[in-house]
């Protein structure tokens, strides 16, 4: 791998890319290597000991796939919130028939990702 500047933002977001295929290729190695292990334990057969670096790459990346399920449901809920908020409003003021509710949430729910995806 080439020396990459600090101010190279293209090489090092193609560089960190490169970083999570390849430890994505790992885990499903690993998981790979735990589904033969255990039919390997069904039979009987004695395993060798694991290498504690491998199962603290594991670990370590385990985390980081619940803390981004984690930060997904918690911006799932800020959207939710979103709309409950304009909801709450709609009833107190109301502004659109019901039958355009529905446009309404869609409407607030596009904005909210469009606002996301400028910031």
């Amino acid at each position: 791998m080439r020396e990459i500047s600090p101010s190279d933002e293209r090489a090092k977001s193609e560089a960190l890319k490169e970083y999570n295929e390849r430890s994505e290729e790992l885990l499903t190695i690993v998981a790979i290597l735990a589904k033969q292990e255990e039919s390997l334990r069904r039979l009987g057969v004695p395993l060798p000991e694991h290498d504690p670096t491998v199962d603290n790459f594991v670990m370590r990346a385990q985390l980081r796939n619940v803390e981004a399920e984690l930060e997904a449901e918690r911006k799932r809920c800020r959207e939710l919130e979103l709309n409950l908020s304009d909801i709450r409003r709609e009833c107190k003021k109301p502004f659109f028939v019901p039958s355009l509710f529905d446009a309404f949430l869609q409407i607030s729910q596009l904005t909210t990702a469009a606002t996301e995806h400028i910031s």
